[in-house]
């Protein structure tokens, strides 16, 4: 691609000699001569020297023509005579950005990249290491990034734009920026959107900037800046994606000192309907109530308990015995299911072809997997399907709660029809995966027969066979994709939700199957008392198509095997693997090190940083007390990593604080946003110093914190300081503060006025310590509504008495399984279960 050769090694060769003078290691096969030093690879017929750091050729003649790198700096500059890729061949470059390696942009000038900035920003393929290396270039090459032609020219390279930048922009340039910005946010992160936010709402005011805005920029308002606009309309909401907390204080205030609320109220919301609350439902005309229905359940993100006043709102309106098709086909699917299984089998089996269609479209995570419902639903589903065996292929979600017995009797034709809605339905329990196995292979035959769009169509659902099918799928490069496609996407859907709700799926018996069929089929492989990288398949091309799966290398392998050409042109598939281990990370460290060309830790610079992803666990705390942590851009690339070990996290946070000259009431808003994954390292006494300003304007973000109850508590003491006590926190507060509010006390909680107890959020409820939540009255509990008593999880459960249980199961329609004296799944009480035994052992 480019007019100087990028020598790409696939890996390193075996047979070599090595020379006892120097070290030096001679390949029989191409002559190439590699220097244990430097790592430099020489080749005897051009002269051509490749440096494995940056994957650069040049030739004797031309060295001086080669990149250089500052490291005092960590800046990239060229020398004015360098004729790495000119300006022609950037359209070669843009034709195939997808396979474009770090190494090649590094090699293009900074002056390439400000002249064919706007082509460049064109494409949504670029890697983010690669676009922040091509905006260091073009800020190097002394670009700007100030006005709004500026912002438009950059496209897709908006991302890498330093959040300070944003910051300094004109009023006017910011004002005309909007528009771009808008349309360009989901590129952005929380840092760069409350930048620009921030900077907007100074310049131009909260309506202006309210008026202009659109799609998820509008999420970094922060909720007290709403206090202040002058009017509320239908073009608040237009093509806005407002959160959870900001649309319910928006739509509070549409349709507040209104005695009633009707439709075009309704549709004027638009995604901010998702505010809407059981008191403002109770107020929509009767008239409309199903069209209103319809329109707030199509919201993913309407909360089930909203979903359960819809229903008891409409359930009071209908005659289930004598009730029309047209107008149970009018039923939103998750209203229906919210009706009391008594009147749902009131329905007359004439209608039974609606009745499965529409439950079979009830949302998954709906209901709580606990619910007694989801097995009322199948069974009366069933029930109809006798009549009508077709009925079956119309099950839809419900599928996921057929038992093992009824999943054996499914027909091919039927599983067949069903396949792509038991994809949806997570790991199952042993009988069920049993069973769909079973099915698998009656569909589709031996394994050993399958070709790859058979495991792409069963997606998932291949993880349900044991290990003996898998070891009989084919070795072939195009089934092994598949796989990794499934594992990937397996991986980047793994839940972080409670048990109740989740429906990840577990595929990590694909991994050996799939690691293996990618080497080549050795399925009876065995190493070499000394690592072959060839025999290995360590590549380029290996490490890209195992994508995840890179967890599987051994450590001798890492280390032996990666060459500095092979990891800079990998980075951007190493740097995002989550299954890593320690040692693997500090492995790839060391290998950055080298190939960044790096004399020391202190070397590393933000880009680098950015680049190593999650790589950068690999940092010792000796290293990291070494590392130069004093930008907000750096902190963020910090942030961004999860599961960081304890010290190296408070370690971390210490250099930011050293690094930004820090102290805990000088953090700034955007600061906070940066500490992302960070926030949890700060002690409670750090926490209580944050200033007010600062964490009004970041609440949305540190809400989300999955932090342990001290610091939970003290960020709650922090909402308390900010805004007043909990008594007065409002459903928009609430709902703004999510897991905050798992740190306040018993007391707390039961001084919030009941009307508002479903307005905290369900993510919050799992983090409640059971003891705290054991103290909550039955009336209380009721008010915690649908969606956050599904969310109460085993451990809670085993701490509530046997009235509070009661009103689980009363809300959620469900038996629930708990400790003695307690009810079992069937309902019987332990000590009736006891006794009963007792006769049976005397009998």
């Amino acid at each position: 691609m480019s007019t100087t050769a990028v020598t790409r090694t696939a890996s390193p060769q075996t047979g070599t000699t090595t020379s006892p003078q120097t070290g030096n290691m001679t390949s029989p096969q191409t002559g190439t001569t590699t220097s244990p030093q430097t790592g430099n690879m020489t080749s005897p017929q051009t002269g051509t020297t490749t440096s494995p750091q940056s994957g650069i050729s040049t030739s004797p003649q031309t060295e001086s023509s080669t990149l250089l790198q500052s490291q005092s700096t960590g800046t990239l500059t060229t020398p004015a005579t360098q004729s790495t890729i000119p300006n022609a061949n950037i359209a070669q470059i843009i034709e195939n950005i997808s396979n474009v390696t770090t190494a090649e942009v590094l090699n293009l000038t900074n002056r390439a990249v400000i002249d064919n900035i706007k082509q460049l920003g064109k494409s949504d393929e670029w890697t983010e290491t690669n676009a922040q290396v091509l905006m260091d270039k073009y800020l190097e090459g002394g670009a700007k990034v100030s006005t709004a032609e500026e912002v438009i020219n950059l496209g897709s390279l908006i991302q890498s734009v330093p959040s300070d930048m944003f910051s300094e922009m004109s009023s006017d340039q910011m004002e005309k920026s909007l528009p771009t910005l808008s349309n360009r946010s989901s590129l952005l992160d929380d840092v760069q959107r409350s930048s620009i936010m921030r900077n907007a709402l100074t310049s131009i005011g909260i309506n202006q900037t309210v008026n202009i805005i659109s799609g998820p920029l509008v999420s970094a308002i922060p909720l007290n800046s709403l206090y202040s606009l002058k009017t509320i309309t239908s073009t608040t909401f237009e093509r806005k994606s407002w959160t959870q907390s900001q649309s319910s204080y928006l739509v509070q205030k549409f349709v507040s000192n209104q005695n009633s609320i009707n439709i075009n109220k309704i549709r004027a919301m638009d995604q901010a309907v998702i505010g809407m609350t059981c008191d403002m439902i109770e107020k929509v005309d009767k008239a409309d109530w199903i069209e209103a229905a319809n329109i707030m359940t199509k919201m993913d993100t309407f909360s089930s308990t909203k979903v359960k006043c819809l229903g008891t709102a409409i359930h009071g309106t209908l005659n289930f015995e004598k009730i029309k098709k047209e107008k149970l086909e009018s039923i939103p699917p998750s209203v229906l299911a919210m009706f009391p299984m008594t009147d749902i089998n009131k329905i007359p089996d004439t209608h039974c072809s609606s009745l499965v269609h529409l439950l079979g479209q009830v949302r998954l995570n709906l209901l709580p997997k606990i619910s007694q419902k989801r097995t009322d639903f199948v069974n009366r589903a069933w029930s109809c399907a006798k009549s009508n065996s077709n009925l079956v292929k119309q099950l839809g979600s419900l599928v996921c709660d057929l038992t093992a017995t009824r999943i054996d009797s499914l027909t091919k034709d039927q599983f067949s029809a069903l396949i792509s809605k038991f994809k949806s339905c997570g790991t199952f329990d042993p009988d069920k995966r049993v069973a769909v196995a079973g099915l698998i292979k009656k569909v589709f035959g031996s394994t050993s027969q399958w070709v790859a769009t058979t495991v792409e169509g069963l997606g998932p659902l291949v993880s349900t066979l044991d290990r003996e099918d898998l070891d009989q799928l084919p070795i072939r490069s195009d089934i092994a994709d598949k796989l990794v496609e499934i594992i990937d996407n397996e991986e980047m859907n793994a839940a972080t939700v409670n048990p109740n709700f989740d429906f990840s799926w577990n595929v990590e018996n694909l991994y050996d199957v799939t690691y293996y069929m990618l080497r080549g089929g050795a399925r009876r492989f065995r190493r070499d008392i000394e690592t072959n990288c060839t025999s290995i398949n360590f590549s380029v091309d290996m490490i890209k198509k195992m994508k995840e799966l890179n967890f599987k290398w051994k450590s001798d392998e890492l280390s032996s095997c990666m060459t500095s050409t092979i990891f800079l042109e990998t980075l951007d598939t190493l740097n995002v693997v989550t299954k890593f281990d320690q040692i693997q990370h500090t492995i790839l460290l060391m290998k950055a090190k080298k190939a960044f060309k790096l004399k020391t830790v202190e070397d590393f610079t933000a880009w680098k940083f950015k680049a190593l992803g999650l790589i950068k666990k690999g940092f010792s705390v000796q290293e990291l007390k070494r590392l130069r942590l004093n930008t907000d851009t750096i902190l963020l690339n910090f942030g961004k990593v999860k599961n960081w070990e304890n010290s190296q996290g408070r370690t971390i946070v210490q250099q930011f604080r050293n690094g930004l000259c820090l102290l805990p009431n000088k953090i700034n808003g955007k600061q906070l946003f940066a500490f992302n994954n960070l926030l949890c390292f700060l002690n409670p006494v750090q926490v209580a110093q944050v200033n007010k300003a600062a964490f009004s304007e970041a609440m949305n973000k540190i809400g989300k914190i999955t932090c342990g109850t001290p610091l939970l508590v003290a960020w709650k003491n922090k909402a308390v300081e900010t805004f007043g006590p909990v008594t007065s926190w409002t459903n928009s507060l609430l709902q703004g503060l999510q897991n905050i509010v798992a740190g306040c006390s018993a007391a707390e909680l039961k001084a919030i006025n009941d009307t508002r107890l479903s307005s905290i959020s369900s993510l919050a409820i799992p983090f409640i310590p059971p003891e705290v939540l054991k103290e909550l009255s039955v009336a209380e509990l009721k008010a915690l509504g649908f969606a956050n008593l599904g969310s109460i999880t085993e451990e809670q459960r085993k701490m509530l008495n046997s009235q509070q249980l009661n009103v689980l199961e009363e809300v959620l329609d469900t038996r629930l399984t708990s400790h003695a004296g307690k009810r079992l799944r069937g309902g019987l009480p332990m000590a009736l279960l006891a006794a009963l035994t007792s006769l049976f052992l005397l009998l």
